[in-house]
């Protein structure tokens, strides 16, 4: 099955996975296998439900986004970088990124996004660009979580004034190349595990944000892309440093998924940070489980 979209000027196909994947032919997540460059971008866009499967398929792709995509944009020095923003649904999107300086294009890009549901407050954090790529890496510090690295997503939708914010509001999610499910009782022999795939070498434009985790599912729901009717999966996940949000394709994730089971996966963690309108869209209202009276005890006063 082939989805097209058209447009005045083009046709994009896109192309579901028509395979069916056994528990035989995924093997469980190794550790030690790492993607990288073009291989890497395209089994991300193959999490999100889009298939990479040769290079016209990315540009195409790319050539869509910028067309139909919201447009903003930052300026840096004498270059100017634009972002093209697809929100394909279910909190999906693509990225496509023009960077220009007196009329010359130095690069272009584009990669997938996932918008998630839960937020965290950075304190401290600092912000890595680099210019021969576009690629922005927020690091901060999560309370009681540790340290995280993750690729910033909405860079140039932001206000300078944003970054002048000792704390920053952020959504993140991982992006999983695979995953594999395990009974809950893995977790009394292996650990939850949320460390960096490798030390990063900010030097080095490399997927710094990779991360190996291991934890028990709290939640989890269907989705599905809404271009491709691919069959994608959002699991929310105890991996003991912190509650991470994962997306993973279906057909990549091995075994019977279930709340309480044990999910170990390699993940691209990527994420949006917050401004004032999208915490007060987020805001759902006063938590009936809480007393009137909890909302004052904070305020009272030792003597």
């Amino acid at each position: 099955m082939t989805n097209a979209i058209s447009t005045p000027n083009q046709t994009l196909h896109l192309t579901p996975h028509s395979r069916i994947l056994t528990m035989k032919q995924i093997p469980e997540p190794s550790f030690d296998v790492e993607a990288s460059g073009e291989d890497a971008i395209d089994a991300l866009f193959d999490s999100i439900g889009f298939q990479i499967s040769q290079v016209g398929d990315y540009y195409s792709l790319l050539e869509y986004t910028d067309r139909i995509g919201v447009q903003s944009s930052i300026v840096r020095g004498n270059a100017m970088l634009q972002g093209y923003c697809w929100k394909v649904g279910e909190g999906l999107e693509v990225w496509s990124w023009l960077c220009t300086s007196e009329g010359k294009i130095f690069y272009e890009s584009c990669r997938p996004a996932f918008r998630s549901r839960y937020t965290h407050v950075l304190d401290p954090w600092e912000l890595i660009e680099y210019e021969e790529s576009g690629n922005a890496i927020l690091r901060g510090f999560v309370p009681d979580g540790g340290e995280v690295l993750l690729q910033l997503q909405n860079l140039t939708e932001l206000n300078p004034q944003t970054f002048h914010y000792a704390h920053l509001h952020v959504a993140f999610a991982g992006i999983a190349y695979s995953g594999y499910v395990r009974s809950g009782s893995y977790l009394k022999r292996a650990a939850p595990m949320f460390q960096l795939a490798e030390e990063p070498d900010f030097t080095d434009e490399a997927y710094e944000s990779e991360y190996l985790v291991r934890g028990r599912v709290l939640a989890w729901r269907a989705l599905k892309n809404p271009v491709t009717g691919n069959e994608l999966v959002w699991i929310y996940l105890d991996v003991g440093a912190l509650r991470l949000e994962v997306l993973i394709n279906r057909n990549m994730l091995q075994g019977r998924l279930k709340i309480g089971a044990a999910l170990s996966a390699r993940v691209w963690l990527q994420g949006h940070i917050l401004v004032e309108g999208d915490l007060q869209a987020r805001y759902e209202g006063v938590d009936p489980a809480y007393e009137i009276g909890d909302f004052w005890y904070p305020l009272q006063r030792g003597n």
